[in-house]
């Protein structure tokens, strides 16, 4: 029988919808699969991890649904809060694979909390987007390191090296973040759209994106040597 336009029409326009969140539930359950001792054996690899681990211990928490979490714990500051009334905690930082309702995936980043300070940002969004579980368990041991290094930096008590603090600075450039309770896209996003906004309402367009496209390519062989392709895609697709 010959097929019609209207048999196009006809078909569950629910279905790819569906197929892509059972494809990634299966994902995310070879995610949570993998063992705690395999876990800890990729973050002990990590320089630094380990006094971090003695300092904060460290748990991989699957008890909250459609997520994995690696996660430092509490520590005592060993001072009273600034009212007196108790001593004051600090939470380590943590990271966190969650599968959203569309079937994507984000990988969050979340600092060092205390009774005393905290960072500007409530948490960072290292990946948003379709992954499969393999490119997320292969990308565990980069994201440890990026844990670490937020450590040292977020913390009021740690000292972070030039190298973490200059990691975490362009994380925050590059990187979706949550922020007083919202989204916020990633500021480099926001620079480079007003670069565009102000380059239509002048004469000096052509001028302008021809110095800009060396140093686009300076900032973008500097990423992906950093982060990789996949990172960039994922903003990317964030972006859009």
């Amino acid at each position: 029988m010959t097929k019609t336009p209207a048999d196009d029409c006809d078909r569950n326009p629910l279905s790819l919808q569906w197929q892509v969140r059972c494809d990634a539930r299966h994902e995310l359950a070879l995610l949570r699969n993998q063992s705690d001792d395999a876990i800890l054996g990729m973050a002990r690899n990590v320089r630094g991890f380990s006094a971090l681990e003695d300092v904060y211990n460290f748990y991989v928490s699957r008890a909250v649904k459609d997520t994995l979490q690696l996660s430092f714990g509490h520590r005592s500051m060993f001072r009273a809060t600034a009212d007196q009334k108790k001593t004051a905690v600090e939470a380590g930082p943590s990271l966190v694979y969650s599968l959203g309702p569309t079937g994507q995936f984000s990988t969050i980043l979340y600092p060092a909390r205390s009774d005393l300070g905290r960072p500007h940002e409530d948490h960072l969004f290292l990946q948003i987007g379709a992954t499969s579980a393999t490119r997320l368990i292969e990308g565990m041991p980069k994201d440890l390191r990026l844990m670490v290094a937020y450590a040292h930096v977020s913390s009021i008590d740690m000292t972070a090296t030039w190298g973490e603090r200059a990691r975490i600075w362009w994380l925050r450039q590059l990187c979706h973040r949550g922020q007083d309770g919202k989204f916020r896209k990633a500021p480099i996003l926001s620079t480079l759209l007003g670069f565009a906004s102000f380059g239509a309402r002048t004469f000096a367009t052509a001028s302008l994106l021809s110095l800009l496209k060396p140093l686009g390519l300076v900032l973008l062989l500097i990423f992906l040597a950093w982060a990789g392709w996949d990172s960039l895609a994922s903003l990317l697709q964030g972006f859009a």
